[in-house]
């Protein structure tokens, strides 16, 4: 399926629609809200987008982690709060994971049974 550009919109303008959409989506399903803590697995266009979502949605805390320095940079200029080197920053990965698992364990807890 293809759409024409409104002769407004440039075509560099146009080719940021498609991340921006897949990241707003994306977040939408992995149910993003304010004040949470949120890692994105990846700084290419799409991760970018997810940050920039989580962030306009109001999660507190945006880490990305990418092997690329390049991309942690953009990461960081695009609005995460911290940019990790999956490589190099393995203990705060799993660290940080841990203490999600544990938040959603405790969520989970207090739920009805089914």
């Amino acid at each position: 399926m293809t759409f024409r550009l409104p002769e407004n919109l440039s075509s560099s303008d146009g080719a940021t629609v498609e991340p921006l959409a897949v990241g707003l989506h994306a977040v939408d399903v992995a149910g993003v809200r304010s004040g949470e803590d949120v890692l994105i697995v990846g700084a290419g266009p799409v991760g970018l987008a997810c940050a920039i979502w989580a962030k306009i949605l109001g999660a507190r805390e945006v880490v990305v982690s990418d092997y690329a320095a390049h991309r942690r940079d953009m990461a960081l200029a695009y609005g995460a709060t911290a940019a990790i080197d999956p490589a190099k920053d393995v203990e705060v990965v799993y660290k940080w994971i841990a203490e999600q698992f544990r938040a959603w364990a405790a969520a989970a807890a207090r739920l009805p049974p089914n």
